[in-house]
């Protein structure tokens, strides 16, 4: 004996297909519309904070739960400067200003760069007293001479207000705060047209890609009508990174070898 489907699941399956259909027929169109630029440059070089702009001005902003992710990693961001720097001290032959503050110091590098699990009072009293001392400042003045954190006295000199449990980043800090891009992110945002130019409304999709070497390979996997390159300040490094400085780090060489 042979059983057919009933006609109401048949309908079932073809409404089910045809709305696939119309689906990727709207994607294609959303697609071929719309501009896709792909910021390129080196580690460092801002292409994550352009990304965050355009979430700000064109998307909503930031949620309160992506600013209190942002909050702590503001609060690593604060870590890895004051570690960097007293650390840096050493290699520098820079000495405290204030012997008795070599506990903070010894305190805040026996954490590693990592940083604590948990950023207690005790942990931020320390960064205090050290970012107090004449010596900790004469080495970040120095900062040039090794790498720093763009956004490392911004933070620092708002210690008060981060260590707090209820802080909230503003969109001004969540545009200053650091974090390594892995992989491939992708923001889609839409903006109006002045009449000038006929009007309507434009739709963006931008790709942030990583910049660190290890990242570059992927950058091919994203074919955009717009390039954007980013050009890093010519007297930093790649951070922590070793080889030649950021303003011999030339895109074309690296685009020829993918």
């Amino acid at each position: 004996m042979v059983w057919l489907p009933c006609m109401g699941a048949r309908d079932e399956v073809e409404e089910h297909s045809k709305q696939i259909d119309r689906e990727i027929k709207q994607w294609i169109k959303s697609y071929n519309q719309a501009i896709k630029l792909l910021l390129l440059g080196t580690g460092e070089s801002g292409k994550t904070t352009i990304i965050k702009q355009m979430k700000i001005l064109h998307v909503q902003g930031f949620c309160a739960s992506e600013r209190a992710e942002k909050a702590n990693l503001i609060r690593h961001n604060i870590h890895e400067s004051i570690h960097d720097i007293v650390d840096n001290m050493i290699v520098l032959n820079i000495p405290l200003q204030n012997p008795k503050n070599e506990y903070s110091r010894d305190y805040i590098l026996k954490l590693g760069p990592e940083g604590p699990t948990k950023y207690s009072e005790e942990y931020f009293d320390h960064v205090r007293t050290l970012w107090r001392d004449g010596g900790v400042r004469e080495c970040f003045r120095r900062s040039n001479e090794y790498q720093l954190i763009d956004s490392a006295e911004y933070f620092l000199d708002r210690i008060d207000l981060i260590e707090k449990p209820d802080y909230i980043p503003s969109d001004a800090d969540i545009l200053r705060c650091r974090q390594k891009t892995t992989g491939i992110q992708k923001i889609e945002f839409k903006v109006k047209v002045p009449k000038s130019m006929h009007g309507g409304v434009q739709e963006f999709w931008m790709f942030d890609v990583g910049g660190q070497r290890g990242e570059r390979k992927k950058w091919i996997q994203i074919s955009p009508r717009s390039w954007l390159n980013p050009v890093p300040e010519q007297a930093r490094s790649i951070r922590k990174q070793s080889g030649p400085r950021s303003q011999y780090c030339s895109l074309l060489p690296q685009l020829q070898q993918l």
